[in-house]
């Protein structure tokens, strides 16, 4: 939040938020051109642990914080608002969505129980998207890259403002892609661009395989290309990310069908993320509720009323929204260790992954803050 709060006030825009300490507005007011490359998943604990002697190491400014949750659904809004959660309202990967009497997966734009989107079926994503996108805060020539196969991303599009899309197929097109977007004019720019890959490979590999640790190579090569070609004078390029991740533990699974005392003391499915469940309690059932997870679940996880959250400032400063305040429940689970919550309703989908974000873990929370000044 407070790097978005930088790189807005950098372009004389306003946010109420800090800047961050570590890149303050006025270091980034120097440059012409800023470039913010956002690689999903490339948590701080990860860049140090598989990173040696990599560009990006090299070029580490600092660690900084992700948002709560550590979710892409809750950070993709803040990079795409310049908000917290606590203003935009998107409080993880399910998403209550009182407006529709439904829970939904959010980034897909589709209710849990079937893949068609809520855009076919008549719902505009400004309606659920309904905050001012970032890019109409910047007195900049603006562009958002994403890949192709996101050319339909809902979130993505509801967020555009005068931002200008631009499509790319793999990570080395990208950053070719902001190579020659810099060199069009001597225009002031803002460059975002959004690589997903990394956490696709964690989720279906987990953190330790080899395929992470060579594709984290594989984008530093690329990395590395871009900062030593002819790029303009006075440019700075950014790169962050949403979350890190940390390894499933097939053991420390809340199957919620398997935990019958604690699913009908529900009035909805599980929302939030698999490291954040908000529940939802029938008013008769409060004390069954609390009970269960106090008595059989504390091994697994914390537990939080949702008003404390609020009062502790886990999603962020200043008035909520009123609808965060209707998508994060009665009561909030907050898995401790490598621990997760599943549940799956009819007609779901069955997705199988071995690495998770969400939680308040060290791999999942810190994220790197790498930056580069020509």
């Amino acid at each position: 939040m407070n790097l978005t709060s930088s790189i807005i006030k950098a372009f004389g825009g306003n946010s109420p938020y800090q800047e961050l300490t570590l890149l303050p507005a006025k270091e980034l007011s120097r440059s012409n051109n800023i470039v913010f490359i956002w690689i999903d998943g490339l948590g701080y604990e990860l860049l140090k642990k598989f990173g040696q002697n990599t560009t990006l190491l090299k070029f580490l400014k600092g660690c900084i914080t992700s948002v709560f949750p550590t979710d892409t659904s809750s950070c993709s809004a803040t990079f795409l608002t310049g908000e917290a959660p606590q203003q935009h309202g998107i409080s993880g990967w399910h998403v209550y969505l009182k407006e529709l009497g439904l829970v939904a997966k959010i980034l897909h734009f589709r209710p849990r129980y079937c893949k068609d989107s809520l855009t076919k079926q008549g719902v505009d994503p400004k309606w659920i998207f309904d905050r001012q996108s970032i890019f109409d805060k910047l007195n900049a020539e603006s562009y958002y890259l994403n890949p192709t196969f996101l050319n339909d991303s809902a979130i993505s599009n509801a967020y555009l403002g005068k931002a200008k899309k631009c499509l790319y197929n793999d990570e080395a097109e990208s950053l070719e892609m902001i190579r020659t977007i810099l060199s069009q004019n001597s225009n002031r720019k803002y460059i975002f661009a959004y690589l997903p890959e990394l956490d696709s490979k964690c989720h279906k590999f987990s953190i330790e395989s080899p395929e992470v640790k060579d594709y984290l190579l594989k984008l530093d090569k690329s990395f590395n290309n871009l900062i030593n070609s002819n790029l303009p004078s006075n440019t700075t390029i950014i790169v962050s990310s949403d979350h890190g991740l940390v390894d499933k533990d097939q053991k420390m699974v809340l199957d919620l069908d398997q935990h019958l005392r604690l699913k009908e003391t529900l009035v909805l499915p599980r929302t939030g993320t698999s490291r954040v469940l908000y529940c939802y309690v029938k008013p008769d059932k409060t004390k069954q509720f609390v009970d269960y997870v106090t008595n059989s679940l504390s091994h697994m996880c914390d537990l939080f009323e949702s008003k404390e959250l609020l009062e502790k400032n886990y999603f962020g400063l200043y008035e909520p929204s009123k609808k965060l305040l209707e998508r994060i429940g009665d009561y909030t689970l907050i898995m401790k260790g490598n621990s997760s919550v599943y549940d799956r309703l009819p007609g779901e989908e069955l997705v199988t992954i071995n690495a998770l974000h969400g939680g308040l873990s060290d791999e999942e929370l810190f994220v790197p803050l790498v930056v580069f000044h020509t």
